[in-house]
């Protein structure tokens, strides 16, 4: 009987304890804007300011707490984007090829929906960090913006974790990804594309346009530190009016070199699924353009 005793106590008292940790456990905070979320981490909730902006293309807006404390002291009421760390906005089609026809720096495009919008995780290319005092700055205070810093870095997965509707769709920013963007965005973009079986040849119609969509949404492209100029024939994807052309050779790690003015050329690799190669691709794209000018 007293062993029943003792053991009903230890049962009680051990739910007690689980009951206490349950209730002082920090939990996260969930944000909601037009049906996505944003999760803040409990240790880091108390140190940042979301914002989330009933129109325009951007969701969700997050600054360090005392960055923006502080700023608001040096300019009561403007907003100078202090402590800003990141947004994410969502584009629709138009807008996203719009963006990723130019510069993106810091910012990039991470995910897609099921309605063909895209979402962009802004990053401000220069420090935020502000506060009243910049010659004793504690080290926490340094430590905890470096640590913000690297948490925004990990939000793009978290965000695709936590709302269903939304996949990783990661998309480079080569000056290549640039043009090729310009070129489904610009109905009066002047390129040419060309070989040694016909020169030259203007676009025409969507001819070619199946390619450049697999371009777009299948290939990625990096920089190489070394540009080795392979031998051998290749397509050149010529923008005269930007004084820049691209030369897509036929190897096997998809090398494509570009030259601007008198710059010695830089080099890319082109990443493709299985199978595919940038320089059939871009064959292909030539051979519709001279079965669009008749000239196949």
């Amino acid at each position: 009987m007293k062993l029943t005793k003792l053991y009903t106590l230890l049962l009680a008292l051990a739910m007690l304890v689980a009951l206490v940790a349950c209730g002082s456990a920090p939990t996260d905070t969930v944000y909601e804007n037009g049906g996505l979320k944003l999760t803040v981490p409990a240790e880091y909730k108390d140190l940042v300011v979301v914002t989330m902006p009933t129109e325009g293309s951007e969701l969700f807006s997050v600054a360090e707490k005392a960055s923006v404390e502080a700023g608001q002291k040096q300019h009561p009421g403007e907003d100078w984007g202090d402590g800003w760390l990141f947004s994410i906005s969502r584009l629709d089609s138009s807008a996203a090829r719009q963006a990723l026809s130019g510069e993106l720096n810091t910012s990039r495009i991470f995910a897609k929906d099921a309605e063909d919008g895209y979402f962009l995780l802004g990053r401000p290319s220069d420090v935020r960090f502000v506060r009243e005092d910049y010659s004793n700055i504690p080290e926490e205070d340094l430590a905890q913006w470096g640590t913000l810093n690297e948490w925004a870095e990990t939000v793009p997965a978290s965000f695709v974790n936590a709302n269903e509707s939304v996949s990783l769709y990661e998309r480079t920013n080569t000056t290549l990804d640039q043009f090729l963007n310009r070129i489904a965005f610009e109905d009066m973009l002047v390129y040419t594309l060309s070989s040694t079986e016909f020169g030259p040849l203007e676009p025409i119609g969507d001819a070619g346009r199946a390619q450049l969509e697999l371009l777009l949404n299948e290939a990625t492209f990096t920089a190489v530190d070394t540009c080795e100029i392979p031998d051998g024939e290749y397509y050149v994807l010529n923008f005269p009016e930007d004084g820049i052309q691209f030369r897509i050779y036929n190897t096997a790690n998809n090398t494509v070199s570009y030259i601007t003015g008198e710059n010695a050329p830089f080099c890319l690799q082109g990443s493709l699924p299985e199978g595919e190669t940038l320089h059939d691709i871009f064959g292909a794209w030539y051979d519709a353009l001279a079965v669009a000018h008749g000239l196949k």
